[in-house]
């Protein structure tokens, strides 16, 4: 693997000072690992034929990721049949990493410097007409348990209304909600906050969960599930199949 301590301290680093979240830091370090395992792979294949003796689980040391390993990683990515946005997702990886160890004096040289990333396909939109979005909203009301269609009329109406991302929605607290001003105070990539109005639907819908909410939950994430707990993504993915 590459330097242990580097990964971890530059993973540190983007979630204390730049605001990262943990799945983006995972994300990040499973890019990292896969070049680490390459490169690891490289060296076994070089050594096979030389007096040098490689051990598999000998660490990958930053200083010997060279321009040439990169682009022969990406070419095997290529063979691979890896699509252009995961490759560019992956070189974007090492080269956020590589400009952390050249601001820490860790390396004075980058080997990602000439290195083309892909260009990313941008896929085509699509939206939804306004009969559909109505037909989600009636139907995340039609559930058993009152309490549940409430939540999930609420989570859709605000979804639906304010462009707020999934995992926005799912992390929003009940000091970002002013019904009084019917504003949503909206924590973004990146830590950076912004505000939403709230049209007079997702207002109505989120005042009557707000007000239906079980009040001894143990967190104050708006949203909840039906044993009181936070809403995590696999959730809140399973919540939006039953709805559809």
């Amino acid at each position: 693997m590459l330097t242990d301590t580097a990964i971890h301290d530059f993973l540190l680093y983007l979630e204390a000072e730049l605001g990262y979240s943990a799945h983006t830091a995972i994300s990040y370090r499973s890019d990292l690992c896969l070049i680490s395992q390459f490169i690891a792979q490289q060296r076994l294949t070089a050594s096979a034929g030389s007096d040098e003796h490689v051990e598999s689980s000998q660490p990958v040391h930053v200083h010997q990721i060279t321009t040439d390993l990169v682009r022969a990683w990406i070419v095997d990515m290529k063979e691979r049949g890896l699509s252009n946005n995961t490759t560019a997702r992956r070189i974007h990886a090492l080269r956020s990493f590589w400009r952390y160890l050249l601001d820490t004096d860790v390396v004075d040289y980058d080997p990602l410097r000439k290195v083309l990333t892909p260009r990313r396909v941008r896929p085509v939109p699509t939206y939804l007409r306004a009969d559909e979005l109505r037909a989600i909203l009636d139907a995340a009301q039609r559930y058993r348990d009152v309490l549940i269609a409430f939540r999930n009329y609420a989570l859709m109406a605000v979804l639906i209304y304010t462009g707020i991302r999934r995992g926005e929605l799912i992390n929003l607290r009940l000091g970002d909600v002013d019904l009084q001003n019917r504003l949503l105070r909206i924590n973004g990539k990146g830590g950076r906050w912004r505000v939403a109005p709230l049209a007079e639907e997702a207002y109505a819908a989120l005042s009557d969960w707000v007000e239906l909410r079980p009040a001894d939950c143990a967190h104050d994430y708006v949203f909840t599930t039906a044993r009181k707990n936070r809403i995590h993504p696999s959730r809140m993915q399973r919540i939006w199949q039953s709805i559809l």
